[in-house]
């Protein structure tokens, strides 16, 4: 169908569309032009500071003849040209209070961290990072979790330059180590061709469907074009784009003009510090009341479950009647409200916005997610287009009705639901707030 048509154009013509990239600008510039031959209005690039740029380089990591599988952590700095021989210790608790009373031990070091190795959270992890960095080590190894050499792609901290090198291990070869050390010293050969580059502006594609009558209030479609570099990006997040552009061909497809505006919105930056939706949020402050909700899709294409509103209990009581009758046919019936700010949601809903994310089976998508397998033959076309469907009958059907789905929720009360799901200081740390 033409969700599958132009997924497969996106994921298969552009590919990783990394943050900062002349890739993800290419991606940028098509998602422009098909907004444009359906006919969606002022479709324009809005720009968005991203504190570095990053391309990745192949890893060597070596114990003597022996190579392990290992990649870059994105926006790590890499070691010095040449790479570095220096010994490995392990660290199961790599809090930060652990690593000041080890630092002596850990000048010069490579810090091999197990899964489970630094804390939850993003202010403890953060805390215990600048402490590594502090203490003096050499870089990071990152055992990960995924059989078969599996790597997942991640960014360290907020996409600006981190503290010190980080590479991501395999499992496998992880483990290898751990038994290594058991037996004595282990020293490593460390390369990292990867680079980082200065600051750059990227850009969000934003285009609206004008209302017939309240043109200047607006449901926002929302997804991320931007994608991780060890796959195409399909699950995560092109299948998210694509279902927000053909939402927008279908409704204006219906040749009938909803009450209030559809705004569609791709962010760049959403794998790094989801600094494109943060930068709409800033740039559009003033006409944050004028936003009805937020729809966004970051889960990938399964089968369709219904949809999270964050912090918003009250609106998931009244509006149960209208999920169930309107997606009866999709599958997409059920609200929940839960919180977490893992995907362009959380800017608005920190500012009070209503926000729908929809909600697949994602038992598929959380094999493949950052990983190589993340490719267009993944994704089923059935449930792309079930995805599109459902977002283009919740954008109409919020856009159109004659009340507002919620009000925009007042700080103190948002501040209280953060306070209750103990998230208030880790969004502080992260500048969220």
């Amino acid at each position: 169908g033409r969700s599958a048509a132009l997924l497969g154009e996106l994921t298969d013509a552009y590919g990783p569309r990394l943050s900062g990239s002349s890739v993800h600008a290419g991606a940028a510039a098509w998602c422009a032009d098909v907004l444009r031959r359906m006919g969606a209005d002022d479709v324009h690039d809005e720009p968005v500071q991203l504190p570095a740029t990053w391309t990745r380089g192949p890893v060597i990591l070596r114990a003597g003849s022996r190579a392990l599988h290992a990649e870059a952590v994105g926006w790590a700095p890499p070691p010095r040209e040449g790479g570095i021989d220096a010994g490995v210790v392990m660290m199961r608790d790599a809090s930060a209070e652990a690593v000041r009373n080890a630092a002596a031990t850990l000048a010069g070091k490579l810090v091999l961290l197990p899964r489970g190795a630094l804390p939850k959270g993003t202010k403890a992890g953060g805390e215990a990072m600048d402490a590594l960095a502090r203490a003096g080590a050499a870089g990071l190894l990152l055992a990960q979790r995924r059989w078969s050499h599996v790597l997942i792609a991640t960014a360290w901290g907020s996409g600006a330059p981190g503290p010190l090198p980080m590479a991501h291990v395999s499992l496998e070869d992880a483990a290898w180590l751990e038994r290594r050390l058991e037996e004595g010293p282990v020293t490593l050969h460390y390369e990292d061709a990867s680079r980082l580059g200065p600051a750059t502006t990227a850009a969000n594609v934003v285009a609206e469907v004008r209302g017939r009558e309240r043109p200047e209030e607006y449901v926002l479609l929302s997804a991320h074009l931007d994608a991780w570099d060890f796959a195409t990006g399909a699950q995560d997040n092109g299948a998210g784009v694509v279902m927000a552009l053909e939402a927008a061909r279908a409704v204006l497809a219906t040749g009938v003009r909803p009450r209030r505006s559809i705004r569609i919105g791709l962010w760049v930056g959403e794998e790094q510090a989801l600094y494109g939706s943060r930068a709409y949020v800033e740039r559009h402050r003033q006409e944050l009341d004028r936003i009805v909700a937020v729809i966004n899709s970051d889960h990938g294409a399964g089968a369709l479950k219904g949809w999270t509103l964050a912090l918003r209990p009250d609106l998931v009581r009244k509006h149960e009647p209208w999920a169930r009758a309107l997606f009866a046919g999709l599958g997409a019936t059920e609200l929940w409200d839960a919180f977490g700010c893992d995907t362009d949601h959380c800017p608005f809903a920190l500012a009070g916005v209503p926000t729908l994310n929809l909600e697949v089976d994602e038992e598929a998508y959380g094999e493949l997610h950052h990983t190589a397998a993340d490719t267009f033959d993944k994704v089923q076309p059935q449930h792309l287009a079930a995805g599109a469907a459902a977002l283009a009958l919740a954008a109409y059907s919020l856009a159109d009705r004659a009340e507002r789905f919620g009000p925009r929720q007042p700080w103190t009360e948002t501040k209280k639901a953060l306070e209750a799901q103990h998230a208030l200081e880790d969004l502080q740390y992260e500048g969220l707030l």
